[in-house]
């Protein structure tokens, strides 16, 4: 069959989150210079962690791993080799609830770490790095080196917008389905600690990408702990002439499962643009209020 997968159709298994360049990977003893102000960092979670349907070692909560598939649109077309690449990668997001080390009665959320997993016959999910894969012992084809590659590319391109004591927003780009069309959206996902029992919350929303921000969200869910996300993807090809298939994108059916939360005219401006620009302990007690919100 003619044609090749895109840089973007081999990113589908990335739907969910991605991860900032310069970032420390995770799983060490979290430390803070005295004097500094805590807050919830984000982190590479360590290559060669196993992250099963559990929290790992070193992590308190599991909050996400995206197991995407191939369910609908132009699956026809694709060649074979790319049903196997294209679910290769599994995305994960781990948190850390801790005791604070500045109130040991409270409890702080200190780390957010994000990774691609790689499924291992004999062990599970790993958590991978293309330049470790030989100490990892992974063995993956030329293609499949090239797709995570690019994924890890892609991860550079998210970012912690707003952090502190018990809160975290984290935010990044995906490709998700609306009717018969791609759309390029931004996935936001805020984490909420409870100072007094460590338990931990976290809100799930996507907005379509434009410049200034993401425009302001319709929908609101809470997702349930340790969410293994079985990930339906939608598939369109690209076609020469109107015929040949040449290139392919992938996207998400939908957001992951959850709690739907109201989103009230309020929040929802709130939420969008540009919230980088706005106060962290307001957007933080603006989404608590969604929580307690009936």
């Amino acid at each position: 069959m003619h044609g090749s997968i895109t840089r973007n159709s081999v990113l589908i298994a990335l739907t969910l989150v991605v991860v900032p360049n310069g970032l420390r990977a995770g799983g060490e003893d979290y430390r803070v210079e005295p004097g500094r102000v805590r807050r919830a960092e984000l982190v590479r979670i360590a290559p060669g962690t196993l992250v099963g349907d559990q929290p790992p070692r070193m992590w308190s909560h599991l909050v996400i791993k995206s197991l995407p598939r191939l369910a609908s649109g132009d699956l026809g077309t694709l060649p074979r080799s790319a049903f196997r690449t294209a679910t290769l990668i599994h995305t994960v997001i781990l948190a850390d609830v801790g005791r604070s080390a500045d109130d040991p009665s409270r409890f702080a959320l200190h780390r957010v770490g994000i990774g691609l997993c790689i499924p291992d016959l004999s062990r599970g999910d790993v958590v991978v790095d293309s330049g470790r894969l030989g100490e990892l012992g992974i063995k993956l084809g030329m293609m499949e080196k090239v797709v995570l590659q690019a994924a890890e590319e892609e991860l550079a391109l998210g970012r912690l917008i707003a952090s502190g004591p018990t809160f975290a927003l984290y935010r990044g780009p995906a490709v998700l389905q609306v009717g018969q069309l791609h759309h390029k959206v931004e996935i936001s996902y805020a984490f909420l600690v409870d100072e007094q029992s460590g338990a931990l919350r976290v809100l799930v929303w996507s907005a379509e990408a434009r410049k200034g921000g993401p425009a302001a969200p319709a929908r609101l869910v809470e997702l349930r702990p340790n969410l293994v996300f079985d990930c339906p993807l939608n598939v369109k090809a690209e076609r020469l002439l109107g015929t040949v298939p040449v290139s392919w994108s992938f996207a998400m059916e939908s957001l992951p499962p959850g709690q739907p939360r109201p989103m009230s005219p309020d929040l929802r401006r709130y939420l969008g643009g540009n919230a980088q620009q706005r106060d962290p302990e307001r957007m933080e007690h603006t989404l608590r209020r969604a929580l307690t919100a009936r």
